[in-house]
């Protein structure tokens, strides 16, 4: 789908098409370097993922877990990986609801737009009812800061005290916020904001790009590093495989190296436990 041809569409029409159309992980992930070269960014992404989270959960394997923004299902299998009890999975677009349905009977499978007010109800979905949420590559596509602040709103609502939102955004630095065709880039200082509105409190955050994905935050270096990347493999997406095993060990590397960097962020928030409330003397008690 081109640009030209994206004019226009709102933004679920434009995934309902896009995904209809590229039903991989060139769909859902970078568009135009090609399957091969997603396969290894989608590794990339897997190994962070679970570095991550095994680090930060606290009794073992997770017990439900709710994925936003499934798409070809990877990060469901990552949660199964984990050892998670159960996983619901949900999804904007109502092809990638029903190509999951079809794909995994028996998966729980909801269409969900957690951007919406009244987004849970409409999907089914009980407050309170999950230890840990993810919506990884999801919340930087939505392009209303309302939308923005209601997702995030709707994730603390269904977790659990005590639960856990993995999630992936650009955390720049600065205060300025730049518009892409479909994306939203983010200051840090912004998105921090919202998650502590809504209730959240950070408890892990690392790299998990820094060559591969577009350096949403990085300076006019690291945006030329990536328009070469762009150059060769856009006509060429057939080399996307071998470029990508050829930069996995380097990025690999350089992911393990800190929480800041020129591209996107894994972030994680916990729900606290509110504190209990003092037992209120019975009548006649009081002195």
């Amino acid at each position: 789908m081109t640009a030209k041809a994206d004019a226009g569409l709102e933004p679920d029409e434009y995934w309902e098409a896009r995904l209809r159309e590229r039903p991989g992980l060139d769909g859902v992930g970078v568009s135009g370097l090609g399957p091969g070269f997603n396969r290894w960014a989608y590794r990339i992404r897997a190994i962070n993922f679970e570095r991550a989270l095994r680090g930060c959960l606290q009794a073992g394997a997770p017990g439900r877990v709710l994925d936003i923004g499934s798409g070809t299902g990877f990060w469901i299998d990552r949660w199964e990986r984990i050892g998670a009890r159960e996983v619901v999975a949900s999804d904007l677009t109502e092809v990638v609801v029903d190509r999951l349905a079809a794909k995994r009977p028996g998966l729980d499978v909801r269409r969900l737009d957690i951007g919406s007010e009244g987004a849970l109800a409409a999907a089914g979905l009980e407050p309170g009812s999950f230890d840990c949420v993810s919506a990884i590559d999801v919340l930087f596509h939505l392009l209303s800061g309302s939308a923005y602040r209601t997702a995030f709103a709707n994730v603390a609502a269904l977790l659990r005290e005590g639960g856990m939102f993995v999630f992936s955004e650009d955390m720049a630095r600065g205060s300025g916020v730049r518009r892409r065709q479909i994306k939203v880039t983010r200051s840090a200082r912004r998105t921090r904001r919202t998650w502590e509105a809504a209730g959240l409190e950070e408890c892990h955050r690392s790299r998990l790009f820094v060559l591969m994905n577009f350096p949403s935050t990085g300076g006019a270096a690291a945006r030329r590093r990536y328009r070469r990347l762009d150059r060769l493999l856009s006509p060429r997406p057939w080399l996307g495989g071998p470029v990508g095993a050829a930069l996995f060990p380097l990025e690999w590397a350089l992911t393990k190296r800190g929480d800041q960097g020129p591209s996107t962020k894994l972030v994680i928030c916990r729900k606290p436990a509110r504190s209990p409330e003092p037992p209120r003397p019975a009548p006649g008690d009081a002195k």
